[in-house]
């Protein structure tokens, strides 16, 4: 018979507030949602620091890439002052 211990450092409502950069009452709404797991000791709850991170990958959004606008020349722009022909030269 194999027995599996699965270790976690449970985490207070404030300090996952901390980690998730936001207020403790948004906290226990999420663990009223049951977006993040917890357990209880007692009176506190304390949450499980996996599902703390769990829910932090599932919202992080990605960066995009800076983009450049492309670069028009005078012709293209001023196109209007010369009777709609683009500029010489």
């Amino acid at each position: 018979m194999v027995c599996v211990v699965v270790r976690y450092t449970p985490m207070t409502v404030k300090e996952a507030a901390a980690l998730l950069c936001v207020s403790t009452s948004f906290t226990y709404e999420l663990v009223k949602k049951g977006e993040i797991a917890f357990e209880w000791r007692g009176k506190r709850k304390l949450l499980v620091d996996a599902s703390v991170a769990e829910y932090r990958q599932r919202n992080l959004v990605p960066a995009n890439p800076v983009r450049q606008k492309p670069v028009t020349g005078p012709g293209y722009q001023f196109r209007h002052l010369n009777g709609g022909r683009a500029a010489e030269g």
